[in-house]
């Protein structure tokens, strides 16, 4: 059995780079994002056994399983061998030679360009590894309390990597001075997505040996979500992917060398919003001013001043201004809060709105009512 050491190693190392390594999409090499399986290669290719011959190393890998490495056989790998000249020893490298399609339904947002994609591809691909690495520990391990050990280690490990991609993924959303683009926070959102999906399975897979309940997939998307008004940030995030994603395998994404199922090569439709870099950062900005707008009094006074506004004509016959209930009661809930610290109810604003419900509104001679007109 491969040791304690290598799978120390190798649990959730990709995930890791791209959080906090060299495969974080906001500093990655053009050339290593230019395709599925460069980042594939980039991520997994190591060296797995050295000795002082290469006829020693030729015997090594050989015998070595590599599912420990997320591999489901030797076709899938390819095996070089070098001389360290430092260390004087000849070692194998294993490299990924084709790229594991995801099979199942992670409901993903579409990918809105090819950098997104290869990296949605890359996350599938690696949680498919995660989910062969797994399956060999159940498969080798040799009493309940070593399998316990290692699930719960593993768990543990997932739950820090969770929070640290969230960190990471509010971070580069509140730094609009960052030369951050929309992909680039597309891809650490979907990351999030794929860290949260691999807690929940650990947690369903390694059920029997676990003393915890089994963990709620919509506890933990609804915990990565409702810190930020997403959609003013990023409105690709409600736009899911209804299916069973698909990867993509056209030139652009795929070189000669990767095999994938036919199965899974139909393609993507793009998804057609684009938002422009200028406007996305004027949008960041505006979160900044959610809750900014506390009131001291009644809440049916600023909603009376808008009613006023909006119905009441000025001199030449129009309204002072033009908009309607809905708008208004999305801009006053999302700016405003109310004397106890909470924002404003956008169904409250509504109702104060409507012109039958004049009780709803401050009457004419209170004190407190501003006459705007």
């Amino acid at each position: 059995m491969v040791s304690f050491e290598v799978l120390k190693a190798v649990d959730f190392v990709v995930f890791k780079q791209v959080v906090k390594g060299a495969l974080n999409p906001v500093f990655v090499s053009k050339i290593v994002a230019k395709s599925t399986l460069n980042l594939i290669r980039a991520a997994n290719t190591c060296v797995v056994c050295s000795a002082q011959t290469k006829d020693e190393v030729f015997n090594s890998v050989t015998k070595l399983d590599l599912t420990h490495f997320g591999y489901h056989s030797h076709n899938d790998v390819e095996i070089s061998f070098s001389f360290n000249t430092e260390q004087k020893l000849h070692q194998a490298i294993i490299s990924p030679r084709v790229i594991y399609p995801l099979t199942e339904d992670i409901s993903l947002p579409e990918p809105p360009d090819d950098k997104t994609k290869f990296y949605l591809d890359f996350f599938a691909d690696e949680f498919e590894r995660i989910k062969i690495r797994a399956e060999k520990i159940l498969a080798t391990t040799s009493t309940k309390k070593e399998t316990s050990f290692i699930a719960s280690r593993n768990l543990q490990l997932l739950r820090k990597l969770n929070h640290d991609s969230r960190v990471h993924f509010n971070y580069l959303c509140s730094r609009t001075n960052l030369q951050v683009s929309s992909s680039d926070l597309f891809i650490i959102y979907v990351l999030n997505l794929f860290i949260i999906r691999c807690i929940v399975f650990y947690s369903k897979f390694f059920k029997p040996f676990l003393s915890e309940k089994t963990i709620s997939e919509d506890g933990l998307r609804t915990a990565f979500k409702k810190k930020i008004p997403w959609i003013l940030k990023h409105p690709w995030l409600f736009v899911e992917h209804p299916l069973l994603y698909e990867i993509m395998t056209d030139s652009k994404i795929c070189s000669s060398g990767c095999e994938i199922n036919p199965e899974f090569q139909k393609p993507n439709s793009l998804n057609s919003l684009k938002i422009p870099e200028p406007l996305l950062k004027e949008i960041l900005e505006i979160v900044h001013l959610k809750n900014s707008i506390k009131l001291n009094g009644n809440t049916n006074v600023i909603v009376d001043a808008f009613f006023q506004m909006q119905n009441k004509n000025i001199e030449n016959g129009l309204p002072y201004m033009d908009s309607n209930s809905a708008a208004i009661s999305k801009l006053l809930s999302f700016f405003v809060i109310d004397k106890n610290n909470e924002p404003l109810n956008p169904n409250s604003v509504c109702t104060m709105l409507k012109p039958s419900n004049f009780k709803k509104r401050p009457h004419k001679d209170d004190k407190n009512k501003i006459n705007l007109v």
